[in-house]
């Protein structure tokens, strides 16, 4: 590639690109991170340690592979002809491992980052073998790196200082073979760039690519692809054995985990279809209803001895299936020693709408209760519920004299859950 600049001006200007793409990588990771159910990156230190090591190294080698090595490797000597091929592989190369190793991290999964991002990397490679098939130079003739001017003098010492043509500084920059375009391979970029918008349009409306695929390989997509309708519907129209019905089942409770969001209509139903029907191992239907909630305790760090203060429940979140929905049943709150039962409720709650620490517009019904510290030193505030999953609203809830309680309606599944959080009680 013909550049005009210097030497010291292009290894500034790939330690700026280095470092563009090492924070694209990494603000890239923390997104993602952030739609992961869970802690995300700010609160995992040791991944957010490793996703800044992974970006620094794959931009930095981004920015000497792109912008430095190829005119290094010219005013050594290289052939242009094999230089072309680092411009045209490097930027994808990168990108597969700066992009492919932070969404790995963030979100656990290589098949997840390669099904979300993949097509990125077919596009860049595919840009790249145009770029490189236009710039490519054949030959041992020297030009100027601005204008082309081929350099017809015996050595640099018997040259002018600038280019006749253009009046660039050339002395020491010339760059090597006669700019001749390769039509073939700016044909090549263009068919493997075509080719990510095949994957990225078969990944959302590929049912007539699923049909012909193997049930090991409808599995991996369907739990690994943002658009899964079609290998989902495919799968739920096959006859699965044991092992495979497992095995789908397994990876789209991982997918969940990740993220509630990301299953789908045709997942959520499938995973529903097997609880129905007892398909699944033991351990994999209590996964299905267990996993379903997740929350925590919430109430102040640090309190006073004897004057009352706001508990209730923080970070509560709820992944449903298409049939069966997650409810939470207040128990109740209490400090210490004392039995949970201050704000018990009749009431059974949706996950996502009684967060105290971040509360939903579309609720006025946070649970909360007010309690009393009765001494200094370290306490522990709990929240005793019950988790219930049903297809519709147990409530109203009848509480037994020993917690227990009982629904108006048939549920699915229940489980006591016991949430704590120490505060500091100060006189």
């Amino acid at each position: 590639m013909a550049t005009s600049l210097s030497p010291r001006a292009r290894l500034f200007c790939g330690l700026a690109a280095g470092l563009a793409a090492a924070a694209y990588f990494a603000f890239s990771a923390l997104l993602v991170s952030r739609m992961k159910r869970g802690a995300g990156l700010w609160e995992d230190w040791p991944r957010a340690a490793a996703v800044l090591a992974v970006s620094l190294a794959a931009g930095m080698a981004f920015g000497m592979l792109v912008v430095v090595a190829p005119a290094w490797l010219e005013q050594r000597g290289a052939r242009p002809e094999r230089v072309v091929w680092l411009r045209a592989l490097a930027p994808g190369a990168m990108l597969m491992v700066g992009l492919m190793g932070t969404m790995t991290i963030a979100r656990g999964s290589l098949l997840w980052a390669f099904a979300e991002f993949g097509f990125l990397v077919v596009i860049m490679i595919g840009s790249g073998i145009m770029s490189a098939g236009h710039m490519r130079r054949e030959g041992d003739s020297r030009h100027c790196p601005k204008c082309d001017y081929e350099f017809g003098f015996p050595d640099e010492s018997a040259a002018p200082r600038t280019c006749p043509e253009c009046n660039e500084p050339w002395i020491g920059r010339l760059v090597r073979g006669t700019r001749k375009g390769s039509p073939r391979l700016m044909i090549a970029g263009g068919v493997v760039m075509c080719s990510s918008f095949v994957f990225a349009t078969g990944g959302m409306w590929g049912g007539g690519v699923a049909r012909h695929l193997p049930t090991s390989v409808l599995i991996m997509w369907a739990s690994g692809a943002r658009f899964n309708s079609a290998p989902m519907a495919e799968l739920a129209s096959r006859t699965l054995t044991p092992a495979q019905t497992a095995d789908l089942a397994r990876r789209l409770l991982d997918r969940r985990a990740a993220d509630r969001f990301s299953l789908g209509v045709e997942g959520k139903q499938w995973l529903d279809a097997q609880v129905t029907a007892g398909t699944l191992p033991a351990d994999l239907r209590e996964r299905f209803f267990a996993e379903m909630f997740m929350g925590g305790v919430h109430a102040p760090a640090r309190v006073r001895a004897g004057e009352p203060f706001t508990v209730g429940l923080r970070d509560t979140d709820g992944a449903d299936g298409y049939t069966y929905r997650c409810f939470v049943c207040i128990a109740g709150f209490g400090v210490g020693d004392e039995a949970p039962t201050a704000g018990r409720s009749a009431d059974a709650f949706y996950p996502n709408l009684i967060d105290a620490a971040d509360p939903s517009p579309y609720s006025d019904n946070i649970p909360t209760a007010t309690l009393v510290a009765a001494a200094p030193g370290t306490t522990v505030v709990r929240a005793e519920i019950w988790v219930v999953v049903a297809s519709r609203s147990p409530a109203p809830v009848r509480w037994g004299s020993d917690g227990t309680p009982s629904f108006s309606g048939p549920v699915e599944w229940v489980r006591k859950v016991v949430l704590e959080k120490r505060v500091t009680v100060t006189p």
